[in-house]
């Protein structure tokens, strides 16, 4: 299960490949950090993108994302026509404590002002798109809102959203973690009924 978090968009611009897959294509659209480099199936990425990059489908296709030395890895399948978008956060991927953090002599000193501004602060914000129109849920439970659904306020930790189509049914689950401070965007389309 992907987590997809919010991030700068990386520049990059439309890469059109043969047209001649049995299973046609589809397109993915990557959004990063700024710097970040990406590749697919091991071809760079292209950099100024509408609409990412045009993919065969039905094919697994292998995605790199990488930054200094932090790099994060994706194995991609996808359906005829999909339009599939992937948002990758990758600066603070794998970061170890900073030696101030462990240090004794820093943990002793008392520094009041700085967590009480901390501590007010244990939310990040989530933004969800749909198409359809559909009720935002958190957790398993109604927000009492419907998409679009912009800058909700979530507790800081690990989320699963879905949205209630008109219907009644459910979208997929998508998995998400809310950092202090951070905005997330998801978009869901209701693919049983185009």
């Amino acid at each position: 299960m992907l987590m997809l978090l919010m991030c700068l968009m990386a520049p990059g611009a439309a890469h059109a490949q043969d047209d001649d897959s049995p299973n046609g294509h589809g397109w993915l659209e990557i959004h990063t950090n700024y710097g970040a480099l990406i590749t697919i199936d091991g071809k760079p990425y292209p950099r100024r993108s509408e609409h990412g990059m045009k993919l065969p489908a039905l094919k697994r296709h292998d995605v790199l994302v990488k930054m200094g030395e932090k790099e994060k890895t994706y194995t991609i399948y996808l359906k005829p026509r999909e339009k599939r978008i992937l948002m990758v956060d990758i600066t603070g991927y794998n970061t170890p404590p900073t030696p101030a953090a462990k240090s004794p002599s820093s943990a002793a000193k008392p520094t009041k002002e700085p967590k009480k501004e901390e501590s007010g602060d244990e939310s990040g914000k989530l933004t969800v798109y749909s198409k359809p129109k559909g009720e935002v849920f958190v957790d398993g439970n109604a927000l009492g809102a419907s998409t679009p659904m912009i800058n909700r306020e979530l507790d800081v930790g690990r989320h699963e959203v879905q949205v209630k189509w008109e219907d009644g049914r459910m979208s997929e689950v998508k998995t998400i973690r809310i950092r202090k401070g951070s905005k997330l965007k998801l978009f869901f389309r209701d693919r049983q009924n185009k």
